[in-house]
């Protein structure tokens, strides 16, 4: 560049001026000269001070290479490895299989006491014991009033109490017969005093077929032979006209 600038200096002087006078022209040679060597230092601090710079200056695809590095570690953050053994150790859930407690009335039976009498007894469920259970009813002075004894096997005798007295004696039970070969099933219902002495009992027989099927189906407890006593029906006589 610097050659091409002297070269056109050189030829626009020569034309301007006349072709015998050398002196003049070599002093402007020498001035061009002077000149081109200060435009040459000029150009070089100019190269050394952008270089300079342009070094300085960050890379801009460095830059957002880096960008997309530290945006792809937020967005996937560095999940530690779980230990095998610990994966091998997990084992499902097992059921734990309730046993029954004491407390537990198909073990254990059941009590009811008399209100106002501590650890007295008013009635007495036992286990079930090989198909059969016993319950049994206690006056307020420890005797036995009355037993009944339940079954669960080819044929069931179940009973339930339904009401209590207000003094913890049992008022009324019922028990639910079932014969299991026949077409007929049978219910029992019997009433207690407060002491748990029985009162009545009455038998019936269902399905129900007729009226007549449950007429003189009731009787009362006889305290002295400890039996109970079916009551009597008075029937009319015919009158003669």
């Amino acid at each position: 560049m610097i050659r091409l600038i002297l070269l056109t200096a050189f030829v626009v002087s020569g034309c301007a001026q006349p072709q015998n006078d050398n002196t003049l022209l070599l002093q402007k040679l020498d001035s061009l000269q002077s000149k081109l060597d200060s435009l040459k230092n000029e150009v070089q601090q100019f190269n050394q001070k952008d270089s300079t710079s342009y070094s300085n200056r960050p890379n801009e695809k460095d830059s957002v290479v880096q960008q997309l590095v530290i945006g792809k570690n937020k967005q996937k953050p560095v999940v530690q490895p779980r230990d095998s053994q610990q994966i091998k150790q997990k084992q499902p859930a097992q059921i734990k299989q309730v046993q029954p407690t004491p407390s537990d009335e198909r073990v254990s039976g059941k009590k009811f006491y008399y209100k106002g009498l501590p650890q007295r007894i008013s009635v007495e469920i036992s286990a079930w014991d090989s198909g059969r259970r016993t319950i049994r009813f206690y006056n307020p002075f420890g005797e036995i009033t009355y037993k009944i004894e339940d079954v669960k096997m080819s044929y069931s005798s179940i009973t339930e109490l339904k009401r209590m007295h207000d003094n913890g004696a049992c008022a009324l039970i019922e028990t639910g017969m079932n014969p299991g070969a026949s077409m007929y099933w049978y219910e029992t219902k019997i009433t207690f005093d407060e002491n748990n002495n029985p009162l009545w009992k009455e038998e019936i027989e269902k399905p129900e077929m007729s009226i007549e099927q449950n007429l003189n189906n009731k009787s009362w407890w006889n305290a002295k032979t400890k039996s109970w006593i079916k009551q009597e029906i008075n029937k009319e006589q015919p009158v003669p006209h």
